[in-house]
């Protein structure tokens, strides 16, 4: 008894540092002055070369994609779906591309008739929508009237044992949460299976879905056990079993590109294995940094081998003038799809990007000062995904879009002469060891 005591004391000093995740402040100075529906904007002027979807509005203060993987995967011009956008003048929200404007208190009642429009807008049911406020509504869209392929409507939020689902709107912060349960639970598991079946399709080797599920079952359960497998595979391929050794170790790639004379990044083996997928990066032994060669476009090299889940970061240290030369997370090579950081030198500028079928939309970004030398990561946690330049959080957003995948690597696009240059690359799981640990004292404490 004397045991189980001094234990619980232990728990009492350690759940609070479970349940704590590691926010930078974010550099938002402005309030909201309403949240705008509206269509994505297609740039085609900041780099001819390679276009984008973008909020249409200046003052942005945050963005939540609605659209199904279909409409946000197409180019250009034409706009398909729509976003909701936070924004800090609200006479701004204006247009033919309008649907409607939610007002800045997001618990303020929303007309009949605007909910109305927005479930034509999204392709629902009418009475589909059964709240009544901006919060609401937005949480539901994300939660209740969802695909966990993402579809014929917007994947769901997701979440685990330790991190709930949460939903963050940038200019407001976390404006909606729900314990991991019922709804929520059922969401993250078809979300994996439809995962696992893509994966499965698509040739990941088995040993790495086992790993895969074994550590998602340790995240949404606690436990990787016979019965939570039952619950969480899809049947057709439930004797793919599971990986639950190590399910606690966390997966570290690094590479400092050292080398003892230059060559293709796919050659360079002293650290870590690379595939390039397009354009052409080299290793210099002068510098013990990875380039981008000539002016060709898209240039994305990958670590050969997978993290252990789909919750991880990759980080690198840009040098020279580093302009689109980042890194990238949760890629999977048969859409494009995947999440970067866009680090512009000549704009002045950064910003949280996206890819889905090889089209571009920006998550989250300003007009903040770059400065050579400084990390930049890119991180994702269910649902939430992130970028730090120099240590701190600068971009945030919620988005439900691309889950699943275990493999991060190099970004960049080479438009214009120079060198794109990068240095001391880091990619690692997210999950700390502490929930496993409490997990395991609990169920000791229940059994004893």
């Amino acid at each position: 008894m004397i045991k189980k005591l001094t234990i619980l004391s232990l728990l009492v000093f350690l759940l609070p540092l479970v349940g704590a995740v590691s926010v930078a402040p974010l550099f938002q100075a402005a309030s909201p002055d309403a949240v705008c529906i509206a269509r994505w904007s297609w740039n085609t002027t900041e780099t001819p070369e390679a276009p984008f979807w973008e909020s249409a509005y200046s003052g942005t203060l945050g963005s939540l994609d609605l659209r199904t993987y279909a409409q946000a995967s197409s180019p250009g011009p034409t706009p398909l779906g729509y976003g909701a956008f936070v924004l800090e003048d609200e006479s701004l929200c204006v247009g033919s591309d309008v649907l409607f404007k939610m007002l800045p208190n997001l618990d303020a009642k929303l007309r009949r008739v605007d909910i109305d429009s927005l479930e034509d807008g999204l392709n629902m049911q009418r009475g589909a929508l059964t709240s009544d406020t901006a919060r609401e509504v937005l949480w539901e869209i994300l939660t209740d009237d969802v695909d966990p392929q993402g579809l014929t409507a917007v994947k769901p939020l997701i979440g685990d044992k330790k991190h709930p689902p949460s939903l963050y709107l940038g200019g407001y912060g976390i404006v909606q949460t729900a314990p991991f349960t019922g709804m929520h639970l059922t969401n993250t598991e078809e979300v994996f299976q439809a995962d696992y079946r893509k994966a499965r399709a698509s040739g990941v080797p088995i040993s790495t879905l086992q790993r895969m599920t074994g550590v998602k079952m340790v995240e949404i359960y606690g436990r990787a056990t016979d019965a939570n497998a039952d619950k969480l595979m899809p049947s057709e391929f439930r004797d793919d079993g599971y990986s639950c050794r190590r399910v606690t170790k966390c997966t570290t790639l690094s590479d400092s590109f050292t080398v003892a004379s230059d060559g293709n990044i796919e050659d360079d083996v002293s650290d870590i294995a690379w595939g390039l997928v397009a354009g052409d990066i080299d290793v210099l032994a002068a510098t013990d940094l990875a380039q981008t060669i000539g002016t060709g476009g898209a240039m994305r090299a990958t670590a050969e081998t997978s993290l252990g889940t789909d919750d991880h970061y990759a980080e690198a240290v840009l040098t020279g003038d580093g302009q689109f030369f980042t890194v990238m997370i949760r890629y999977d090579g048969v859409g494009p799809d995947y999440y970067y950081a866009m680090y512009n030198w000549s704009a002045n500028s950064q910003a949280l990007r996206r890819v889905l079928g090889g089209t571009d939309t920006v998550l989250d970004t300003d007009a903040t000062s770059v400065t050579s030398g400084n990390t930049v990561r890119v991180q994702a946690l269910n649902s939430r995904i992130s970028m730090r330049d120099g240590g701190i959080e600068r971009y945030l957003a919620t988005d439900t879009a691309i889950t699943g995948f275990l493999v991060v690597g190099l970004h960049g696009f080479d438009n214009i002469s120079g060198d794109r240059q990068a240095d001391d690359f880091l990619a690692e799981d997210e999950r700390p060891r502490r929930i496993i640990f409490i997990s395991k004292v609990m169920d000791w404490l229940r059994i004893g």
